[in-house]
C-alpha cells in the first residue's frame, strides 16, 4: 500500500497545503486557504496610526488553515487517514509570537486584544530596527568578533530584537508572556499537544 505524507507551508497572506506518495514523490493534490486577517498593522489591531515597518498576523488564522487545508486534501484525494504517515510545516523566519505557558497567544486573552505587541511578528516586521541597533552596539562592546559571521549586524528581522521591541513598547506583554515562540514551533504545539 502507498503511503503519503502532507506538506504546509504558511506564507504572508495564506497556508498551501500538499499531499504526496513518499514511494515517488507524485503530488496528488494542493490547496490554499488565505488567512482571514491576512498581514496587519497596528491600525488593524488597536486603531493607531500603523508604522510602514510593522508586519503582524494573528496565530489563529494559521490552525483555521492548517485545519481546512488538511482535511481537505483527505477527503477529497480518498486517501485514508491512516496511510499518511507524516506531515510537515514550514515557515519564513523569524516570526515571533508571545505566549502563556500552555502555548495560549497573549493575543487572544481579552486583556491584550487590542496591543499590537501581542501578536505574531512576522520574519518581514522590521519595527525593531532600533533594538536590533542597540542589540548589535552591545554585541560590539562585549566582542567586536561575535557578529562576523552575520554580516557584522543583527537584523530586525531576527528573534532577539522582536522580543525586545516587545519588552520596550509594550512591557506589560513582555512580563505576561511566559513563552515566546516561532511561529512552527507554536503551530507543531498545537498540532502535537506537546510542551
Amino acid at each position: 500500500m502507498s503511503k503519503y505524507t502532507i506538506g504546509v507551508d504558511f506564507g504572508s497572506l495564506s497556508a498551501r497545503a500538499v499531499l504526496v506518495d513518499v514511494k515517488d514523490g507524485t503530488e496528488l493534490l494542493s490547496f490554499e486557504h488565505p488567512y482571514a486577517h491576512g498581514v496587519m498593522g497596528e491600525a488593524d489591531i488597536s486603531g493607531e496610526p500603523t508604522r510602514s515597518t510593522t508586519a503582524l498576523q494573528h496565530p489563529l488564522d494559521y490552525l483555521e488553515s492548517l485545519g481546512i487545508t488538511v482535511s481537505r486534501l483527505v477527503k477529497e484525494s480518498g486517501v485514508p487517514a491512516e496511510d499518511i504517515t507524516a506531515i510537515a510545516i514550514d515557515f519564513t523566519a523569524s516570526n515571533i509570537l508571545p505566549t502563556l505557558a500552555d502555548g495560549t497567544p497573549l493575543c487572544t486573552l481579552e486583556r491584550f486584544k487590542n496591543e499590537p505587541q501581542s501578536y505574531v511578528k512576522m520574519w518581514k516586521h522590521h519595527g525593531a530596527t532600533e533594538e536590533a541597533r542597540l542589540l548589535t552596539e552591545a554585541a560590539n562592546e562585549i566582542d567586536p568578533s561575535l557578529l562576523e559571521r552575520y554580516g557584522g549586524i543583527i537584523s530586525s528581522e531576527w528573534c532577539f530584537p522582536k522580543v525586545y521591541e516587545v519588552l520596550r513598547r509594550a512591557p506589560e506583554v513582555y512580563e505576561s508572556a511566559e513563552r515566546f515562540y516561532e511561529a512552527a514551533e507554536w503551530v507543531t504545539r498545537m498540532i502535537t499537544d506537546t510542551p
